[in-house]
Parts: C-alpha cells; structure tokens; sequence
C-alpha cells in the first residue's frame, strides 16, 4: 500500500486498559474529519516501522460513530507481537501515527433490528 494513502493522525490520549491491553485516542484535524466518519464493526489500519520497512495492522474501532467522542483503537498486546508490543511499549500522547481510513463491511445493515 503507498504510503500517500496514510494520514497523519495525532495521538491524544493513551489509555491503559488492563496490564496487557491499552487504547489509543486520536485527534482528527478538522479538514479531514468527513474521511473518518464510520459505522460499528469497522476498523483501522496503523503503519507500524518494523526493521528498514512498515508492517499494516489492523485495530477495531472501539469509540461510537454516534457518540462526541476522540476515534479510537485498543490493542491488546500478543505474544511476540510486532505491533501491538510496539503501540503498547512505544506509542504515547502528542506522537502521530499514520492511519488509513476507517474500512471494513461486516457492520450492522440496521441498529434497530435484531442481529441474529
């Protein structure tokens, strides 16, 4: 994937959930905020450095579409994990990190209806 496709995006809060598992709130700047819009069950994919190169990961949203509130993500660190060790060990308030838009089709067709 090319890296033009990725924004920039500031961390605003780093939030440590459990021993193991930390959420990620991001600031979206204001011109771009229509290309963050998304719908539960969605996700992002983080840029991680990894060695000379990037590794994508992809982190469900954990924040509300319907609630004024930062995007957000939660990691929960995995056994060796590449990107979650890192997020977890590296990432804290005021960096940025580069995230493509929300994406993902398994999402509700009706929040008002039975999912079963």
């Amino acid at each position: 994937m090319s890296q033009s496709n990725y924004y920039d995006l500031p961390v605003a809060a780093v939030i440590q959930e459990t021993h193991d598992a930390c959420s990620f709130e991001f600031d979206v700047p204001e011109p771009i905020q229509s290309d963050f819009q998304y719908r539960p069950g969605q996700f992002l994919t983080l840029r991680i450095p990894w060695k000379d190169d990037w590794l994508p990961r992809c982190y469900s949203l954990s924040s509300s579409p319907y609630e004024a509130e930062r995007l957000r993500v939660t990691v929960k660190r995995v056994d060796d994990g590449r990107g979650s060790n890192w997020l977890c060990d590296t990432i804290k308030a005021g960096d940025v990190v580069q995230v493509l838009k929300p994406a993902g089709v398994f999402v509700p067709k009706d929040l008002n209806q039975d999912f079963l």
